[in-house]
C-alpha cells in the first residue's frame, strides 16, 4: 500500500484529512486495514503498553517524518482500531504537536471527547483526532449506504459494528451523527447516565452526565440478560425532553450489555398535521 503524504500537507481538517487518504487507497471496503494504513504513512512501530491510564499514545520527532502508535494492550480489538485511528489523526494533523519528549499520551475519556473549550487547544487536538478516526474507520459515503433501512435499530449497529470491525458505542455514535432522523444515543451504568450524543435534529435532552436514568423510561424498566435487546417501545416526549411540545412521542430502544452497562437509542415520534397547526399556534401566541 502507498499513500502520497504530500498530497495531505496544509490540510487541518481532520474529516477531509481522513477522506484524502482513503481515496488514495484502491478498492478500500470494511474494515478499513487501519494497521497497514498508518504504516504506509511513515508508522514505523504500532505497539501495545501496559499503562492502564492511558489508552493510547503517539511517539514522534517534532517534524513527524516517522512515528510509534501505542495502545491499551487490554481493550479489545475494535477499541485498539479506533485508538490506532485516533492517534493517526495526530500524526496526520500538521498542527497537533508532541510535548518536549515528543509524545502525544491520550486518556480514555479523550477517545470519547466531541466537544472542547475554543481557548483549550489540547481539548480540541483530542475531538479532531476522534473525528478523524470515526471517519478513516467509519467513512461516511460508505456508513450512508449501509443505514438506509427503514425502521432499523441497534440490530443494525451491532452488524455494522462487526462489519467495521469497531466497538458497538463507536458505530452507535456514527450512526446517530450520520442518521438523517432525529436521533440520540444514551451510554448508562447502574441506572446512571454515563454520556449521551445526538444528531443536530434531535431536540434537547432532559438529562445530564452522572443522572439517573428518567423513572419512567424503558431503559429503566427493562428486564434483560447480557446482550438482551428490547423491542421499540413509545413513550411520552417529556420522559426524555427537556422541551416536550416539541414532538408527540419519543421511541425507545435497549441493549443490554456486561456489567450493568446500557445502550439506548431514541428516535421521535410523528406529529400529526392537526397538532402541528396546533403547536405552531401555540408559539405565535407565546412569541
Amino acid at each position: 500500500m502507498k499513500i502520497d503524504r504530500m498530497d495531505l500537507a496544509d490540510c487541518g481538517n481532520p474529516v477531509e484529512l481522513a477522506k484524502k487518504i482513503l481515496m488514495q487507497i484502491l478498492d478500500i471496503k470494511p474494515p478499513i486495514p487501519i494497521r497497514e494504513i498508518a504504516k504506509a504513512l511513515d508508522i514505523l512501530k504500532i505497539e501495545p503498553i501496559k499503562d492502564s491510564s492511558f489508552e493510547g499514545g503517539l511517539i514522534t520527532p517534532d517534524d513527524k517524518s516517522d512515528g510509534c502508535i501505542l495502545y491499551n494492550e487490554s481493550s479489545s480489538n475494535a477499541r485498539q482500531r479506533f485508538t490506532i485511528g485516533h492517534e493517526l489523526g495526530h500524526f496526520v494533523n500538521p498542527w497537533h504537536s508532541p510535548n518536549s519528549s515528543g509524545q502525544i499520551m491520550c486518556t480514555k475519556n479523550n477517545m470519547t471527547a466531541s466537544t472542547f473549550n475554543k481557548n483549550n487547544l489540547q481539548e480540541k487536538m483530542e475531538v479532531e483526532a476522534n473525528q478523524f478516526s470515526a471517519e478513516i474507520l467509519m467513512p461516511t459515503s460508505m456508513i450512508k449506504k449501509d443505514i438506509i433501512i427503514e425502521n432499523a435499530g441497534i440490530e443494525l449497529i451491532l452488524s455494522l459494528a462487526g462489519k467495521y470491525d469497531v466497538s458497538k458505542e463507536s458505530m452507535a455514535r456514527r450512526y446517530v451523527d450520520i442518521q438523517d432522523e432525529p436521533s440520540a444515543i444514551v451510554f448508562s451504568n447502574n441506572k446512571k447516565i454515563l454520556y449521551f450524543c445526538k444528531n443536530k435534529d434531535f431536540p434537547w435532552l432532559s438529562i445530564s452526565k452522572n443522572s439517573f436514568l428518567p423513572p419512567s423510561s424503558l431503559s429503566l424498566s427493562f428486564q434483560g440478560d447480557n446482550g438482551g435487546l428490547s423491542e421499540w417501545e413509545e413513550n411520552s416526549s417529556d420522559v426524555w425532553l427537556s422541551e416536550s411540545k416539541e414532538c408527540k412521542t419519543v421511541y425507545e430502544q435497549v441493549l443490554v450489555q456486561q456489567n450493568e452497562y446500557r445502550m439506548t437509542l431514541l428516535t421521535l415520534g410523528e406529529i400529526d398535521d392537526e397538532e402541528e397547526s396546533d403547536l405552531e399556534e401555540s408559539y405565535r401566541i407565546k412569541f
